[in-house]
């Protein structure tokens, strides 16, 4: 990068896995919901001129498992600055738990037998949109990522996934266990 406030590019992005995975914070099964630059104070980016070093850092939050943590990876001297996990907290969803949130349901009798008394029998054109994950407050649910689903009718759409709600159900899932935890029907 030619300055400290430039973009995070995809070398730097390979750059922070590799230094995270060579001091054993992370494998094959953790995931980055977050990579981004760490800013400098305004006053250093201020001072500094084409020529001088950068100090280029990384954020990263990520989940393994039940766990959340955080870090900042110092791309400049190729080393973890600070490795934390941080209890009682959520990571942003990850692309791979939207995508398997309907299969997590289908796997569920009661939620096949509500959707059946609807009509459909099939879910490939069922899309399952999450709302709040985390921690709602009952000891139960601590270490779990418990999210509610509501679903829509997709068949044939191009642009507007919400167009067609399938009323009057929704679905707790814990997408740690990739289990259904209730039906509200």
């Amino acid at each position: 990068s030619a300055h400290h406030m430039d973009a995070i590019n995809k070398a730097e992005y390979k750059q922070t896995v590799k230094i995270l995975s060579e001091a054993g914070h992370v494998n094959d099964d953790s995931r980055f919901a977050i990579i981004h630059l760490k800013e400098m104070p305004k006053a250093e980016v201020l001072q500094w001129k084409t020529g001088d070093p950068i100090q280029r850092t990384a954020s990263v939050v990520v989940k393994q498992g039940p766990k959340t943590f955080e870090g900042q990876v110092n791309l400049s001297e190729e080393k973890v600055d600070s490795w934390e996990e941080i209890k009682g907290v959520q990571p942003p969803f990850l692309y791979e738990e939207y995508e398997g949130m309907v299969e997590i349901c289908a796997e569920n009798e009661e939620w096949k037998a509500s959707m059946e008394k609807r009509g459909y029998t099939s879910y490939d054109e069922i899309f399952a949109s999450n709302l709040s994950a985390g921690y709602f407050g009952e000891d139960a649910e601590a270490e779990k990522r418990i999210t509610k689903l509501t679903f829509f009718d997709v068949e044939g759409v191009e642009d507007h996934v919400y167009g067609r709600p399938i009323e009057g159900l929704t679905v707790v899932i814990d997408l740690n266990e990739r289990k259904v935890l209730e039906v509200i029907d």
